[in-house]
């Protein structure tokens, strides 16, 4: 199966797909009728792609306050992404981001915006879909929010039209964590601690 190609034929898969057949996360109908394991190992694919998407953008536009410390939150989330535990993923960014962005995947990964209220020029904000629980990461010094499966308030992923912050934080289950960068450890406990509990699945913290 696609899962256990090699990373680099799985881009270059990944890539031949979009170019052909479009990104199945924005058109479902060109999608209809293939194989719904075969369109699980592509959104796989697609949500790792958006995962380093985010990871270099931010990497790029973050405040100098955050250089330091972002390597933990790409530590923390590239581990999930390595035991398989993303199923599906999405970035919105504010217009700084989504400038970089343009330039830099050229048109080849698509993503979401963020509106202009109560949203930095340099916000981001990583959507991912992990054991059915929705999380919403967000860059700076902004909280990551976590949805229940069952939750109504979870955003969607793949929206069109810009998210308003209020989208991307209302009503989360963990009602947020912030990101304490003076003990790197305490909120990756937390999360991988709420993760854990609701849905099995395990992060060692060696792992990150």
């Amino acid at each position: 199966g696609g899962n256990n190609l090699p990373p680099e034929a799985a881009d270059v898969t990944r890539d031949f797909l979009l170019k052909h057949y479009k990104d199945p996360r924005l058109n479902a109908g060109l999608w209809n009728g293939v194989d719904e394991d075969a369109k699980s190992v592509m959104f796989r694919w697609l949500a790792k792609a958006s995962l380093e998407q985010f990871l270099q953008i931010v990497d790029d536009i973050a405040s100098p306050e955050l250089k330091t410390h972002w390597p933990y939150r790409r530590a923390f989330w590239e581990a999930y992404d390595r035991i398989g535990a993303i199923e599906e993923a999405w970035v919105a960014f504010a217009d700084y981001g989504a400038r970089k962005a343009r330039r830099m995947f050229d048109g080849k990964l698509n993503f979401g915006t963020l509106g202009s209220g109560g949203v930095q020029h340099n916000h981001a904000v990583l959507i991912l879909k992990l054991s059915g629980m929705t999380i919403a990461e967000w860059s700076e010094n902004g909280k990551c929010h976590i949805w229940l499966s069952s939750s109504e308030s979870a955003p969607k992923l793949y929206q069109s039209k810009p998210y308003s912050r209020w989208q991307l934080t209302k009503s989360s289950d963990n009602d947020g964590v912030t990101h304490a960068y003076s003990d790197h450890g305490t909120w990756q406990r937390k999360v991988e601690t709420f993760i854990r509990q609701n849905t099995g699945v395990r992060l060692n913290q060696v792992d990150y």
